[in-house]
């Protein structure tokens, strides 16, 4: 039996990003993030646009929403588990490292 590995493509990735993104921001409007979800929200519209020139300046606002002003990157450490049951903390650490690793995934593929 072969194994078949599929390596994402930009267009995949971005699609990918997209969603955990939208994800993400329902999230953070739950949380009363405003701000950050405004901020993500922006990145999200130029994610959305066909133009790849825009791409850089959308990963560039994701950036700057986990380590300035909005401070998201508090989102991606685990917390400590007090039952079985899921919480909002864990979703939200699920989305947050979604979204940074898609972002850093992409950003590396275009240096």
């Amino acid at each position: 039996m072969t194994t078949v590995v599929k390596k994402r493509t930009q267009t995949t990735s971005r699609i990918e990003l997209t969603r955990a993104l939208e994800h993400f921001i329902d999230l953070l409007k739950k949380q009363e993030e405003d701000e950050a979800a405004e901020a993500l929200t922006e990145a999200l519209n130029l994610l959305k646009k066909e133009d790849t020139s825009v791409l850089k300046t959308a990963l560039n606002i994701i950036d700057d929403a986990f380590e300035g002003d909005h401070e998201l990157d508090a989102y991606t450490f685990p917390r400590k588990v007090t039952g079985d049951s899921w919480t909002e903390a864990d979703a939200l650490y699920l989305a947050s490292t979604g979204v940074k690793s898609l972002a850093k995934r992409i950003k590396k593929a275009l240096i």
